[in-house]
């Protein structure tokens, strides 16, 4: 439990799996009884897989979404778009207080990664959100040579992977704040801290790996 709650309320598959593929983790087995958990966490039958959104190589493919507005925040950030590695689902997030500034983040993001990896973004999947599908935010991607992919309207589905994870973040906030006692405005703080663990314990759809280590 107390690992469990130091890891942002993951799920006991992940604390299982956790040894296996993080050094110096301690072994654990058990039963969750997290109140937080039952009063946060909801569950639904999950989506059929999506076979065309397949992606081997870091940067291939990357999910993005904006969620938000939320509460009023320590430091006034409303808005916080996620970028999502289809490959090795690592996860990056920024603070925004407004929708509009999403493409500045996406040019810092896409420098950042690019030249850490050494590979190019491909492919860029989002909604069809006003911010992406601006005159300008279509521009850019066709300057860099990326391909722009839009989700069919009304069907989360179809950009799970990114649903998935905001989905995932919020209720680790929520748990987290919930067993902290803590108000709504430390939210984007907790969103920080839920992606920076998230990042660095297992996910099913990486095999041996972390996120952080893909």
């Amino acid at each position: 439990m107390l690992w469990h709650h130091r890891l942002a309320h993951v799920s006991l598959k992940a604390l299982e799996i956790l040894p296996k593929v993080v050094a110096d983790a301690p072994k654990m087995t058990g039963k969750c009884n997290c109140e937080s958990c039952i009063k946060c966490k909801l569950t639904r039958k999950p989506f059929p897989p999506n076979t065309t959104s397949q992606a081997t190589q870091p940067l291939q493919l990357v999910h993005s979404d904006i969620c938000g507005p939320l509460e009023t925040a320590i430091g006034g950030g409303q808005y916080i778009p996620l970028f999502i590695d289809h490959a090795t689902r690592h996860m990056d997030e920024y603070i925004l207080k407004y929708k509009l500034d999403a493409l500045e983040k996406l040019k810092e993001w896409k420098a950042l990664r690019e030249e850490e990896s050494g590979k190019q973004v491909k492919r860029f999947r989002t909604d069809g959100g006003g911010e992406y599908t601006s005159k300008k935010f279509a521009q850019y991607l066709k300057s860099e040579g990326i391909l722009k992919e839009t989700t069919t309207p009304y069907t989360p589905q179809s950009n799970g992977v990114v649903k998935w994870a905001n989905r995932t973040i919020m209720e680790r906030v929520r748990c987290m704040l919930d067993d902290a006692g803590l108000s709504k405005k430390y939210r984007s703080f907790a969103v920080s801290l839920a992606i920076n663990l998230k990042n660095r314990t297992p996910t099913r759809s990486v095999v041996g790996k972390t996120p952080y280590e893909a």
